[in-house]
């Protein structure tokens, strides 16, 4: 278990699922205004793009140029990442019957970027795009630059650094109105399919590393050779177990190296007063507990007298 302040559910395995479909911190529009200003992409709701793509583009630094969509009939901004998923979107049938017609549409401006094709044809700059209208954009197409989903098509405000990015790593320049009459092969399924593979053997690593927690040497065992959970969890050495027999015990933990707490029948109360295991270590495993009792405090309500709160700082 990596570091985290924060209440511990008990678990055996965790599988985590990743969605194609992102809801970040949505930000609600004024569809009354004509022109809407960008927002920050994290406050998209975002489409376009697999969970596998993103972190191979997160793992490489690929720089994805992306788009946001302001629509008509559409509470949120919609964020695509990467333009062929955008201009595939926005062109499909039946788009704008769901979404409505689209006030404005915003993608990344490379202009005065110091962005490159690597080695590999992945697209890579130092500085995180500006917005530009798509409109107003140019596009570089057809060239060796590349994102995990395909070809890139790398926008600039400024037709002479268009230009030079053409010219520097190949591609021909087009505009908005021409860039809608292309169609694109995303290939996102094939992209899943590669990382499948090391999907796999990352979850079996973590399944066999849990299993590895789960039969650590047995070194204290509570109310044998401690008198307290926290008192046992502070006396066991590193990589060993810590046994809880069954029962109620009214208290919060804190572990702090690496070591396996099992409590099969055992529950742990936290008072309803903050955090009832903190763990500040790698490697920890809890097993067997059900965990009650956790504070309802949280930082800056009004309604509470110590705003100071449990939970000031969450990992």
């Amino acid at each position: 278990m990596r570091p985290a302040l924060t209440t511990v559910q008990v678990f055996a395995l965790l599988a985590v699922v990743l969605s194609t479909l992102v809801f970040a911190a949505s930000f609600a529009v004024d569809t009354t205004s004509a022109r809407p200003e960008p927002v920050a992409f994290d406050n998209t709701v975002q489409r376009g793009v697999t969970a596998a793509d993103e972190q191979i583009a997160r793992n490489r630094s690929i720089s994805v140029p992306r788009a946001q969509v302001f629509y008509s009939q559409y509470r949120y901004v919609v964020g695509y990442v990467g333009l062929s998923q955008a201009v595939t979107a926005l062109t499909e049938p039946g788009h704008e019957q769901q979404f409505g017609y689209p006030l404005v549409v915003y993608v990344s401006d490379y202009s005065d970027r110091p962005v490159r094709c690597g080695d590999d044809g992945s697209l890579r700059t130092a500085t995180p795009p500006d917005w530009v209208e798509a409109n107003q954009a140019h596009y570089v197409v057809d060239g060796p630059a590349r994102v995990p989903s395909g070809p890139a098509v790398v926008p600039f405000a400024d037709r002479d650094d268009a230009t030079a990015f053409a010219e520097t790593c190949g591609g021909r320049i087009i505009d908005w109105e021409t860039l809608k009459t292309r169609s694109f092969d995303l290939k996102q399924a094939a992209a899943v399919r590669k990382q499948v593979g090391p999907r796999r053997s990352n979850a079996d690593a973590t399944v066999q590393a849990a299993r590895e927690r789960r039969n650590r040497p047995v070194s204290v065992e509570v109310g044998t050779d401690a008198p307290t959970v926290q008192a046992a969890v502070d006396a066991a050495p590193p990589n060993t177990t810590v046994v809880v027999p069954a029962g109620t015990y009214d208290e919060q933990v804190t572990i702090d190296k690496p070591l396996t707490l099992s409590g099969p029948g055992a529950t742990l109360d936290g008072g309803e007063n903050g955090t009832v295991v903190t763990v500040t270590a790698d490697r920890v495993g809890v097993t067997g507990f059900e965990i009650v009792g956790v504070g309802n405090t949280t930082v800056g309500d009004p309604t509470q007298s110590n705003n100071s709160a449990w939970d000031a700082t969450v990992t």
